[in-house]
């Protein structure tokens, strides 16, 4: 299957909030990125208790405005997570609409 260049998946990690880091989760992400046809991004945002609240929010926000600035369209995109993951793409998917932000199309949650 052709990868997509003007839809992408935003996977955020799971792990607490505390560890964790998205290198465990590259297969899964490469794996849901071939599935789709898609590109992928995942990241490593601040953790806790270094970086408290809302500092994971801030990173997902960041690249999810720097995937909009890549020239993605906000309904060409969706967010993905595990675990504190899922949490944070619904948290992030809120902060967006508060921002005015263009939606993403959708979330896929594992264990939110």
């Amino acid at each position: 299957m052709a990868c997509s260049s003007e839809r992408a998946i935003l996977y955020l990690h799971g792990g607490a909030y505390t560890p964790g880091s998205f290198i465990p989760h590259r297969a899964l992400v490469a794996r849901l990125a071939q599935a789709a046809g898609v590109r992928a991004l995942a990241i490593d945002y601040r953790l806790a208790p270094e970086h408290p609240v809302p500092a994971a929010l801030e990173d997902a926000v960041a690249a999810y405005r720097w995937l909009l600035q890549q020239g993605f369209e906000g309904q060409h995109l969706v967010l993905a997570g595990d675990s504190a993951g899922g949490g944070l793409a619904v948290s992030t998917l809120i902060r967006l609409r508060e921002l005015g932000l263009p939606q993403a199309s959708g979330a896929a949650l594992l264990s939110p």
